[in-house]
This record gives C-alpha cells, sequence and structure tokens, in this order.
C-alpha cells in the first residue's frame, strides 16, 4: 500500500482547490465546499487527538499540543472560509481567504518540518474524505 503524508495530502488537496477558480460559479462554490470540509475533517482529527502521531524515521511521534493547536486554527478558518462560500460568492474575497488558508496549513506544516519532522502518514486504504472522489 503506498503512503503519503497527511500533510503533503492536505497541501496537494488545497492546491488543487486553487486551480478550480477559473471554473463555473456554482460547481465552483459545490466543489469548493466539498474540498474545504475535507480539509476541515482532516485538520480537525489531527487537532481533536483522532491522529494521535506521525512518522518519524519509522517511529510513531505524538503532535505536541502546539502542533494540535496550529491545526485547530487551520480547521476554524477553514470552517469560516466554506460559511463564506454559502453565503455569497466574491471571487476576489475568496481568493484572498483560500491565500490566507494557504499560509497557515503551509505554517502548520513547517512547524513539524523545521523540527525535523515527517507528517503523519496515511495509506491508500483509508477512507477518502472527497465526496466527488478526486486525487
Amino acid at each position: 500500500m503506498a503512503k503519503i503524508s497527511l500533510n503533503l495530502s492536505i497541501r496537494c488537496q488545497f492546491l488543487r482547490l486553487r486551480r478550480t477558480i477559473s471554473l463555473d460559479t456554482q460547481s465552483l462554490r459545490e466543489q469548493m465546499i466539498s474540498e474545504l470540509k475535507a480539509i476541515f475533517v482532516k485538520a480537525s482529527a489531527i487537532a481533536r487527538g483522532k491522529v494521535k502521531t506521525r512518522v518519524v524515521d519509522g517511529k510513531p511521534v505524538r503532535y505536541t499540543l502546539r502542533q494540535r493547536e496550529r491545526w485547530a486554527r487551520v480547521a476554524g478558518y477553514m470552517a469560516q472560509i466554506i460559511d463564506s462560500i454559502a453565503r455569497n460568492f466574491d471571487e476576489h474575497d475568496i481568493d484572498l481567504m483560500l491565500a490566507e488558508a494557504e499560509r497557515l496549513i503551509n505554517e502548520a506544516g513547517q512547524m513539524e518540518e523545521n523540527q525535523g519532522v515527517k507528517p503523519e502518514t496515511q495509506t491508500s486504504a483509508e477512507p477518502n474524505t472527497n465526496s466527488k472522489g478526486s486525487g
């Protein structure tokens, strides 16, 4: 089974989301909400402690409280973006929110990288949280 980094999965999913900006507005809104919900689920799982460890040099290492706080911040911001997209659709505002979300995601992932840590891995056997099955 192929293993991929949970952080890499989130980052790749986020980059796919950014590329969808040029699509039809309603279709885009639905796809963005779906992608953001998937990111929210992953980030909140780390923040709430459902994902307890990540792999470092082949050994499980627990997430620190500070790392969980950063992922909680990412999850909270994803929820704000979802709410904003559901209420109205202003491409400029959404692009600004996505840029800030990308900064938060990179910040949360960099904290682990700066500590010489490889983020937790997930196997391809884990359920896909993207309802459209893309990726």
